[in-house]
């Protein structure tokens, strides 16, 4: 999972206690802002080893990949997330929503878990 910062960390998988990045990761329409289509495959040195030090076979590339428009609106929202402390800021209202919503639901016999 990545998130961009919308679970108040920057990576969703944060929030899991581990103590490096995953392999693999995705980023996808959150990484631009919906400005821009981008998305963006996150590999770790050891997933890239595999396919620098292999065959080369899966080495390729598309006449649409590294966009500068796209590249340029994920700049960007990166920069206003942090200018702006944006993660910081969903991390404290999700806070404050989970309050709200164990006060107002946390007996109703409809509602389940509240996280």
């Amino acid at each position: 999972m990545c998130g961009m910062g919308r679970t108040g960390k920057m990576h969703a998988w944060q929030w899991e206690g581990l103590t490096s990045p995953p392999d693999i990761q995705l980023n996808g329409k959150g990484l631009a802002g919906g400005y821009a289509p981008l998305a963006a495959v996150l590999i770790s040195d050891k997933v890239a080893n595999v396919f620098f030090n292999g065959s080369r076979a899966f080495i390729n590339g598309y006449t649409y990949q590294l966009h500068a428009v796209g590249c340029r609106a994920a700049l960007e929202v990166l920069k206003v997330m942090k200018d702006e402390s944006l993660v910081e800021q969903c991390n404290q209202r999700g806070l404050f929503l989970e309050k709200t919503l164990k006060m107002q639901l946390d007996d109703h016999p409809h509602v389940g878990d509240i996280r």
